[in-house]
């Protein structure tokens, strides 16, 4: 076979990296920040979410590649590493097939792990597992089965800021999840109250 090739992606829903080089078996990256807040008067940084791709194994080999995030202690929140681990799934879609990765360590202000790719080795590497907007989407057509869903108005991307009202009374009590990008897991609280209604 050939020489080992790594290919870094991050184009789809919640993902979010920045290859800074890939030396041998070594794969340098960095968390891009979330848009400018005019609130806050920052960017955040803190969640990533990107797939990666070992080529040219054969059948029966395996190749230890380490992945570096170098702004790490850059983020918004660097204290969060010290406990952290990254998590990884094969299948992004897959909600009970992620997995952490154990030997994640934040050591010099850089967020740091093994993983041992295969031949068909694309794994997906993530703060936490994602939730996508089809998921979300999917989540808000049941809700609208059973109470009101309205448009608080849109994001900078153009997609719905849903609001769903439900119960009746004198007491107002808003929840808010995925206020930041980085944020899609938050969904799945939203998603395990919903049953509670």
């Amino acid at each position: 076979m050939g020489m080992t090739q790594i290919s870094i992606s991050d184009t789809f829903d919640g993902g979010n990296i920045e290859v800074g080089a890939i030396e041998g078996d070594r794969v340098r990256l960095r968390i891009k920040p979330d848009v400018f807040t005019e609130l806050e008067q920052k960017s955040h940084a803190q969640s990533f979410c990107f797939r990666s791709t070992v080529s040219q194994l054969s059948p029966a080999e395996t190749k230890e590649i380490t992945y570096v995030i170098d702004n790490a202690s850059e983020t918004s929140y660097p204290t969060a590493w010290k406990s952290s681990t990254v998590f990884f799934s094969k299948n992004l879609e897959d909600t009970d097939s992620w997995r952490r990765k154990l030997d994640t360590e934040y050591v010099d202000g850089k967020l740091m792990w093994t993983h041992n790719h295969s031949q068909n080795g694309s794994v997906f590497f993530s703060y936490f597992p994602p939730y996508s907007y089809n998921r979300h989407l999917d989540l808000i057509a049941r809700c609208s089965d059973h109470a009101v869903v309205t448009s608080l108005g849109q994001t900078l991307e153009g997609r719905e800021m849903d609001c769903v009202k439900v119960g009746t009374g004198d007491r107002t009590c808003w929840i808010i999840h995925r206020q930041h990008p980085g944020e899609s897991m938050a969904e799945f609280f939203a998603e395990g109250l919903w049953h509670v209604f």
